[in-house]
């Protein structure tokens, strides 16, 4: 199905009161994609904008927020070029869809590319929006468009003022031509100083992350891990476990050793009362020392690749004073100040997955054949909030472990890493 930049889709408007609308953006295989899912939804590339009749405005981000600002950002971004009180827009984190691939060919975050990526497509879809209203308005009132200014979501005519969400049914498509952007000049949101949009569900401890959530006859486990890459697991004895309060099971995974208990608590507190034998691999003698020296050695004997290159090097070489350096940086570990979780429900025929992450595209297709389920059958439910990132939470060793241990189980489980895990 092709569809032209400045159309929208019109959804449910008997039945549920919505208009949803969406804007193209760049995609990796076309300028503008098109996206017709099973419940006959339209979703234009990557974002997706909902509004109801008694006026809920609704953003679906397709960017994780990992305290860097984006949700701050886009929530501006649109409100700036829809004219609607940025209070009032409620952020909703999209699901797996691949409409909303980036340059990569997934849903991702990551190479701080959210502001780069989606900077015009937002402005674009509030300033759509706006034209939308405008002259849906137009056509319940009868003023020419040009007579008609937005303002706090709202159109204002030359006697009443029309909320955006009574004007949904009046919405034509076919009259949107042009939806200019603003100039800088008249920019009411952007460029003024502000309090970010969440700071007040973090500040008082309203903002719900991974590690919050909660589902009914949910039970919690620790993975016991190799104390080193390439160890094996050799055996293990849990018969002190048995008579432990709480306990609910204890078996091998892929990782290492999966505990589950009833309470988190209590799986700290008896995580060293099983007996575990690992059989060493080839990286147990493996210094940082060593691993410096590797690299070291790949330098002196390996060219590098020449990206660019300006002037005469070996000249000014040649011409002055040398001086040389060698520095050694330490291995980088991502700490993030919320330690890895995800809450994972296998019920046979479906998996529901509640993760902060950085990658809900890798982690439906990852867990989808882990399990043996279709890719559809795997329901990506990405957390609003994330207590940081840094590329950890691209990665998919917690939200697996979360998975095989919940299909283990035939109930939910939130996987849990401890900060020293």
């Amino acid at each position: 199905m092709s569809i032209s930049r400045r159309q929208f889709i019109i959804k449910g408007l008997q039945g549920t009161g919505v208009l949803a609308l969406s804007i193209p953006v760049i995609s990796c295989t076309s300028k503008y994609k098109c996206a017709d899912t099973q419940s006959g939804d339209m979703i234009f590339s990557t974002h997706y904008f909902e509004i109801t009749k008694d006026g809920q405005f609704s953003l679906v981000m397709d960017k994780t927020d990992m305290g860097q600002g984006t949700t701050t950002l886009f929530s501006s971004l649109f409100a700036e070029e829809a004219e609607i009180p940025l209070e009032r827009i409620q952020i909703v984190p999209a699901k797996v869809d691949p409409a909303y691939n980036t340059g990569m060919g997934v849903q991702i975050t990551g190479g701080s590319t959210s502001t780069s990526d989606r900077f015009l497509t937002i402005r674009e879809a509030g300033a759509f929006l706006k034209a939308t209203m405008l002259y849906a308005a137009a056509a319940k009132t009868g003023e020419p468009v040009e007579s008609l200014k937005a303002e706090k979501g709202h159109i204002k005519t030359s006697k009443i003022l029309i909320p955006y969400g009574d004007l949904i049914e009046w919405a034509e498509v076919q009259k949107i031509n042009n939806y200019p952007l603003k100039d800088k000049k008249d920019f009411k949101i952007l460029g003024k100083e502000r309090p970010m949009v969440d700071s007040f569900e973090k500040s008082t401890g309203k903002a719900e992350y991974g590690i919050d959530k909660k589902l009914e006859n949910m039970v919690v486990a620790v993975v016991l891990r190799p104390p080193h890459f390439t160890a094996r697991l050799k055996s293990f004895n849990y018969d002190k476990l048995n008579s432990q309060p709480g306990f609910v099971d204890c078996f091998a995974i892929a990782s290492g050793v999966a505990i589950v208990f009833e309470k988190y608590w209590q799986t700290l507190k008896t995580r060293d009362l099983v007996d575990i034998e690992w059989e060493s691999g080839s990286s147990a003698q493996l210094t940082s020392q060593e691993i410096f020296d590797r690299y070291k050695k790949d330098i002196s004997q390996k060219k590098g690749d020449k990206v660019v290159e300006e002037g005469d090097l070996e000249k000014v070489f040649q011409s002055g004073k040398t001086v040389e350096a060698e520095y050694h940086l330490p291995y980088l570990a991502h700490a993030t100040m919320e330690p890895m979780n995800c809450v994972a429900w296998y019920q046979g025929d479906s998996l529901d997955i509640y993760s902060p992450n950085q990658g809900p595209t890798l982690v439906r297709n990852a867990s989808a054949a882990l399990v043996g389920l279709p890719r559809e059958k795997v329901f990506v439910h990405t957390t609003k909030f994330l207590g940081g990132g840094f590329g950890r939470r691209s990665t998919l060793d917690y939200n697996l472990e979360a998975v095989e241990v919940s299909k283990k189980l035939k109930r939910p489980v939130k996987l849990m890493w401890s900060r020293e895990d």
